[in-house]
């Protein structure tokens, strides 16, 4: 620790404490600043009007009278913002003389106390007390500017003072968590410590009745309470304080007009329904409840999102995972981007009267989607696909549907059906196995996806090889045949081509093609046909 001589009160200091004893005006130290700056042997201190080398500064220092002849000013300093460390050599008050600020009284160093840089972890603070004997002190009139702020010497004094009670202190902030069953751990500050306990009993304390919680731009996420009154100014602040168990009951935020840039995440709710709507006229389209993007994952509950236009360009405007039952209503997605309006993966979803535009994909749904997308604000149209059903998923189409380049795209086995039950596929290469040949296109299903439907055969190959004369070569993975009878498939050089036709194995069905004459690598062979299948 270090050592310090006493405060030398400054001849502008004296002056000032003249004038507050005479009741000429109040005492107001003002700031407290620490420097490196070491002074030579000899220099008058009662002169100076400011310090040298000045690396912090406090606002408004506590200051009271202690008896008849003693003033004290309290000081913290902390190293959370240095990165270079320092001695400090020097501390000093300052106070208003009308307008202007004074260097009030300097402390200087017999041996300096050492401020370390900030090692990200625990910060390191020193209290100073700095006490100045002043003729008729009591007399002086203190102007006290409170901090807000309590000191680690505070709280000491008032454990001393209780008898180690401090049952009565109070924790004005604490910090917000996001993690779902925080665990308070081993370093963690009060704020942070008391966050994790607030955080771990709001995710498992069920909701006990349906809520209304209020977002608006001008509202606070420190003084507001989410009443409409007194509103939160983030979303995320609002679904920090919604519980994950919604207890069977309902949950809904209502959020004002304005720009909100967040990227708000919805995760691991459950038991319940969760609105999160425009406060005002929810059910059209607009451009002024505006939020970056909503990501929606791993929840069991119902989550509703209404009257959203959703402002992000740099990724999917709004992106569904592992959820039960989403469903949108009235959003928008406008902003040109190389992304998709709305991205599902192992979801269940509505999206109904929504409108996307200038988005590469106005829906991808992939993983074993299922989604039901109905009634489409028209005009609605991304740049490649309209709608993309990929991997397992499944798309049901009611009404007005996004429109693209390729309306409607299927892959992996992802599949559209119609409102009243009967299949439409994209044109479908997965599944297709050609060693011979680079697959460009495949088939279309029209019909039930459980049950009889239609498969047009448009099948590209370019071959990779030559095809020798006389020589079958297959083409397999077709659904199988309803019949055991083999099919024609008509090829596009009928004149160069011996046999080809579609014949049933066990498991799929497969073009049979002999060619009359060799074909060269690089050949463009084009195979059609139609027939039907019940698998």
């Amino acid at each position: 620790m270090g050592q310090y001589n006493k405060a030398i009160i400054t001849a502008a200091g004296e002056n000032l404490i003249a004038r507050a004893v005479a009741g000429e005006l109040k005492l107001n130290i003002t700031k407290a600043k620490i420097s490196n700056h070491r002074y030579p042997d000899g220099t008058d201190y009662k002169a100076l009007t400011d310090m040298d080398g000045v690396k912090q500064i406090l606002e408004y220092p506590e200051t009271k009278v202690l008896d008849n002849n003693m003033i004290q000013t309290r000081v913290l300093f902390s190293n959370e913002e240095i990165q270079v460390a320092y001695y400090i050599q020097n501390i000093g008050l300052y106070a208003k003389d009308g307008e202007e600020e004074i260097l009030f009284c300097i402390v200087t160093a017999v041996i300096p106390d050492e401020m370390p840089k900030y090692n990200g972890v625990a910060s390191t603070s020193y209290i100073y007390n700095i006490q100045n004997v002043v003729q008729d002190a009591a007399e002086i009139n203190i102007e006290v500017v409170p901090s807000g702020t309590a000191t680690i010497q505070d709280v000491m004094e008032r454990v001393d003072a209780t008898g180690g009670d401090i049952s009565e202190t109070v924790i004005e902030t604490l910090e917000m968590i996001d993690a779902k069953y925080p665990v308070p751990e081993v370093g963690d500050s009060t704020k942070v410590f008391m966050g994790k306990v607030k955080k771990y009993i709001k995710d498992t304390k069920p909701l006990n009745n349906d809520m209304f919680v209020y977002v608006d731009n001008n509202g606070s996420d420190i003084t507001g309470d989410g009443t409409s009154s007194n509103p939160y100014k983030t979303i995320k602040s609002a679904l920090n304080n919604i519980p994950k168990d919604l207890g069977g009951h309902s949950a809904t935020v209502r959020i004002a007009d304005g720009t909100y840039n967040e990227a708000v995440n919805i995760s691991n709710f459950h038991s319940g329904m969760l609105h999160i709507t425009r406060a005002n006229n929810w059910e059209s389209l607009n451009i002024s409840c505006n939020i970056d993007t909503i990501t929606c994952i791993s929840s069991t509950a119902r989550i509703i999102i209404a009257g959203i236009n959703f402002t992000q360009t740099s990724n999917h405007s709004f992106i569904g995972i592992d959820c039960s039952n989403l469903v949108l209503w009235y959003c928008q997605a406008l902003g040109d981007s190389q992304y998709a309006g709305f991205h599902f993966e192992s979801c269940n979803a509505r999206i109904d009267a929504c409108r996307v535009n200038n988005k590469k994909w106005g829906v991808i749904a992939s993983y074993f989607c299922r989604i039901h997308s109905a009634s489409w604000y028209i005009g609605s149209a991304a740049t490649d696909n309209g709608i993309a059903s990929l991997s397992g998923s499944t798309v049901t189409l009611m009404g007005n549907q996004p429109t693209g380049a390729w309306q409607f795209y299927s892959e992996y086995g992802g599949v559209f059906l119609q409102q009243n039950g009967t299949q439409i596929s994209n044109l479908t290469i997965s599944g297709l196995y050609c060693p011979w040949g680079n697959i460009n296109s495949g088939y279309y299903r029209n019909g039930n996806i459980n049950g009889p439907s239609q498969i047009n055969i448009q099948t590209n190959i370019t071959t990779t090889v030559t095809l020798n004369a006389n020589k079958p070569y297959l083409i397999a993975g077709y659904p199988l045949r309803r019949d055991q009878f083999d099919t024609v498939v008509h090829t596009a050089i009928p004149s160069r081509t011996l046999l080809c036709f579609l014949r049933n194995t066990s498991t799929y069905s497969e073009i049979y093609f002999t060619s009359l004459v060799d074909l060269p690598a690089g050949s463009n062979l084009l195979f059609s046909g139609t027939y039907t299948t019940n698998s």
